[in-house]
């Protein structure tokens, strides 16, 4: 005895192929964000690599301004910059600083005073000429220090 089917013609299933569709629409969502992290990385370690190299850059100049001088500096040609690592590696390519500019003298008098607050003429009152300020710039170098130029003031 065969059973009796009370329909007529059966459904058909008009849902064939969506879990594929959704899972194939959820995959390019994650590629996208995937794409967005990798980006944003990127940008955020060439970033790490510019203020690394704007750290060594500033610490040589500082060097440059103590072991050589300001007067030394203002008056001469510029120096160059080419750090060296433990392993002998150099971190960045050498880099010609100019001679710094905005180099301001100030006259600076000294005198001693004595006990009664005049000043003492056993000792001569002397003007004294130092810089008190200064620029100091790295040239445009994009390749190592990014855009702009890294500046030293006093």
């Amino acid at each position: 005895m065969t059973k009796k089917s009370y329909f007529i013609n059966a459904p058909k299933n008009n849902q064939q192929g969506d879990a594929l569709l959704e899972a194939l629409v959820g995959m390019l969502l994650i590629a996208v964000l995937g794409l967005g992290l990798a980006y944003a990385a990127g940008r955020a370690m060439n970033a790490q690599r510019y203020a690394a190299t704007h750290g060594i850059v500033l610490s040589e100049m500082r060097n440059a301004m103590e072991k050589t001088g300001i007067k030394t500096l203002c008056t001469g040609s510029g120096f160059t910059i080419n750090p060296t690592l433990a392993d002998g590696s150099h971190p960045i390519p050498a880099l010609n600083i100019p001679a710094p500019t905005n180099c301001t003298p100030e006259t600076i008098t000294v005198s001693v005073r004595n006990s009664a607050g005049g000043i003492d003429t056993s000792f001569p009152t002397s003007n004294v000429s130092i810089i008190t300020r200064m620029q100091l710039s790295t040239p445009t170098a994009e390749s190592v220090l990014g855009p702009g130029v890294v500046t030293l003031s006093q």
